[in-house]
């Protein structure tokens, strides 16, 4: 990146905050405060990344920093599968990490649409298939997903779960 270019970190979890503070360096700054009521500012690009699922209104979220960047990007776990259904997996998720609303990709994207935003380019993430399975029961869950990976991203993230949804948008 070009030596002039800085980054600006806003975090509301006193815990995270504490974490990523540690890499703060004279072009990477870090806040503890909510970007919503730091006022007007105007970025190139906001990376939005495992975070609308944490919001409880995460629609009205969506309006109020539509105009914060020229560009956002959002990385959104896509927990609504056939697996996590049937094996009524999502409350799971809201204990383990607190999410308080689940996505597939078409809800995912209407409604960053409905919020106003322009999608310029999205894709699958499977960190799932990407990173090490610590048990044997993950490993299986694994092998099933690459599997199913291999057949079609779209299959694998409706049938198995384990994904999420890159999104460019304007």
């Amino acid at each position: 990146m070009d030596g002039g270019c800085e980054f600006w970190g806003y975090e509301i979890s006193p815990y995270a905050f504490s974490l990523c503070r540690k890499r703060s360096n004279h072009r990477l700054h870090f806040f503890l405060q909510d970007i919503l009521e730091v006022g007007s500012l105007s970025f190139d690009l906001m990376l939005l990344i495992d975070l609308i699922e944490h919001i409880e209104n995460y629609m009205d979220f969506l309006r109020k920093i539509r105009e914060s960047a020229t560009y956002k990007l959002f990385h959104i776990p896509l927990e609504l599968s056939i697996d996590s259904v049937l094996r009524n997996k999502l409350f799971e998720h809201r204990m383990r990490v607190g999410h308080l609303h689940y996505f597939n990709r078409e809800i995912a994207l209407h409604a960053l649409q409905d919020a106003g935003f322009s999608i310029m380019d999205h894709f699958y993430t499977f960190g799932s298939v990407a990173l090490p399975a610590k048990s044997a029961k993950a490993r299986l869950g694994k092998v099933l997903r690459t599997m199913f990976t291999a057949v079609s991203e779209d299959f694998a993230a409706r049938t198995a779960g384990g994904a999420g949804l890159m999104v460019l948008a304007r």
